[in-house]
């Protein structure tokens, strides 16, 4: 029931954001009560993407949550969060390209260095400056 009020909530939030951010928090509320990690980790997504606009700092606490969940107790969904959190930070502004790298950090620490190379590169879209080209493949540094 937890995942059908999940679902219900990601299905409003695509047409109503206002109603869907409720829905969200409900149906989190409810899958906390049930102990559902899966269905937590989807709200907290959701929770993120729609706070992301308003209150950049709020969706990273909510997208961070997710991670941290989904790579305690279900770490099938971490790649989702990534996902969903990279693209949440596409908005727009100098926020936007901050969560862009974080999402790419989050990647690399996973071990998916091709996601967090084609997050990082979204880094330039924002007019961000000064940062590598990300690597094709990890270079050790032969310190050990």
């Amino acid at each position: 029931l937890a995942s059908v009020r999940a679902s219900e909530a990601e299905v409003t939030a695509k047409g109503d954001p206002k109603a869907g951010l409720e829905a969200a928090q409900e149906a989190l509320k409810f899958a906390k009560k049930v102990d559902q990690p899966d269905a937590q980790v989807r709200c907290l997504i959701v929770l993120g993407e729609l706070k992301m606009a308003s209150s950049p700092a709020a969706a990273k606490r909510s997208f961070q949550e997710a991670s941290q969940l989904a790579e305690a107790r279900v770490p099938h969904l971490l790649r989702v969060v990534f996902d969903r959190w990279s693209r949440a930070a596409e908005a727009k502004g100098p926020e936007a390209a901050r969560l862009a790298i974080e999402a790419a950090l989050e990647y690399e620490r996973a071990g998916d260095i091709e996601s967090a190379a084609r997050a990082a590169s979204r880094f330039g879209s924002f007019g961000g400056r000064g940062c590598a080209k990300p690597l094709r493949r990890p270079v050790g540094c032969g310190c050990g």
